[in-house]
C-alpha cells in the first residue's frame, strides 16, 4: 500500500519537511503496519556525462546580495528594477518583492497553507505564479500583490518564464509548454533534448534573447536550451558557486534564475541559499 501522494516527488519538491508531511499523513490514517523506509533518491542528474560538443561555461561571480536562509526559491525574476521571488513548502509558500539595488523586501504575501508555490514571471502588468500539486496558477496585481484571478494547469507547476507574448511553463518533465496569457490555453509544446536524449527535471526557468535557461533539479549548472529545436546548446556550471563553509543543514539545490532586462545582468541562487549572486559568463 503507498502514500496518497508521492513521497518521491515530494522529498524531490519540497525537501525532507515536504516528505515528513507527506509520510506522517499517510501513516496516521493507515491501518496496516507502516511501510519499510523509502528508497533512496537516484544519483543527481549532473553526474551524467556531458555531451562531447556541448560548451560549458565558466561563471564568475561579480556582485552578492544577502538572501534569506528561509527562502525555499521556486521562482525568481527581475522586472524594473525590483526583484520578484516566489517561495515553496506547504505553509511557508510566500510572493516576494525587493529593491534590487539594496535587497529590501518592499512587499510580501502568503500563500493559503494547502498551497506549495513554484514559478512566477511578470506579464502585462500582473505577476503569474505556479502552485505545485494543486493544478492552478494565479494572478496577481502588480503594484500591491492582491489576487485577482487563477486559472488551471495542465499538470504539475514547476517553473515559468515569458517570452514577452507567451509563457513557458515547466512540470519537472523534459516537456516545456508555451501558454496564452489571455485565456491560458496551450498554443504548443517545446521537447528538450540533450546529445539527442531527453533532458528531465527541468525546473526553474528564464527566457533571454540567446537561450531560454533551466535550472535542473539535483544539477549544479544551468541549461541554455534553443527556444526553436528545444537542444540544450550549452550548460552554465556553477559548481562550487556556493562554498561548502557556507553551507548548512537546510541548504538545499541551486534553483533561482533572474535576468535583468535594463542591463543583461545575470543573477542566480538556490533554495534556503544565503546569496544571490550576480555572474558572468566565461567562455572555455
Amino acid at each position: 500500500m503507498l502514500p496518497p501522494c508521492h513521497l518521491l516527488t515530494a522529498l524531490r519538491r519540497g525537501g525532507l519537511a515536504a516528505a515528513w508531511l507527506c509520510w506522517a499523513g499517510w501513516a496516521v490514517a493507515a491501518s496496516a503496519p507502516p511501510p519499510q523506509q523509502p528508497a533512496p533518491l537516484e544519483a543527481p542528474l549532473q553526474t551524467e556525462q556531458a555531451p562531447p560538443d556541448e560548451i560549458a561555461y565558466r561563471a564568475e561571480v561579480v556582485a552578492r546580495l544577502p538572501h534569506s536562509r528561509q527562502d525555499f526559491t521556486q521562482g525568481l525574476e527581475i522586472h524594473d528594477g525590483k526583484l520578484y521571488q516566489s517561495t515553496g513548502l506547504y505553509g511557508a509558500s510566500r510572493l516576494q518583492v525587493f529593491e534590487l539595488a539594496t535587497g529590501k523586501r518592499l512587499l510580501q504575501r502568503h500563500l493559503p497553507p494547502r498551497l506549495f508555490g513554484e514559478g512566477l514571471t511578470v506579464l502585462g502588468g500582473r505577476i503569474i505564479q505556479l502552485t505545485w500539486r494543486a493544478g492552478i496558477g494565479r494572478v496577481y496585481r502588480l503594484e500591491d500583490l492582491e489576487l485577482i484571478a487563477e486559472f488551471p494547469l495542465p499538470g504539475e507547476g514547476w517553473g515559468l518564464a515569458n517570452n514577452g507574448e507567451q509563457l513557458i511553463y515547466s512540470d519537472g518533465s523534459h516537456r516545456l509548454r508555451f501558454l496564452s496569457p489571455e485565456d491560458w490555453s496551450v498554443q504548443h509544446s517545446l521537447e528538450v533534448t540533450r546529445g539527442g536524449q531527453p533532458l528531465r527535471g527541468l525546473n526553474e526557468l528564464e527566457w533571454t534573447p540567446d537561450a531560454i535557461l533551466a535550472n535542473v533539479w539535483g544539477a549544479d549548472w544551468i541549461a541554455m536550451i534553443d527556444e526553436r529545436t528545444g537542444a540544450v546548446r550549452a550548460r552554465i556550471d556553477l559548481s562550487g558557486l556556493l562554498p561548502a563553509a557556507e553551507r548548512a543543514p537546510r541548504t538545499d539545490v541551486l534553483n533561482g534564475i533572474a535576468r535583468d532586462p535594463a542591463t543583461g545582468a545575470l543573477w542566480v541562487t538556490g533554495k534556503n541559499w544565503p546569496w544571490l549572486y550576480q555572474i558572468e559568463l566565461r567562455k572555455p
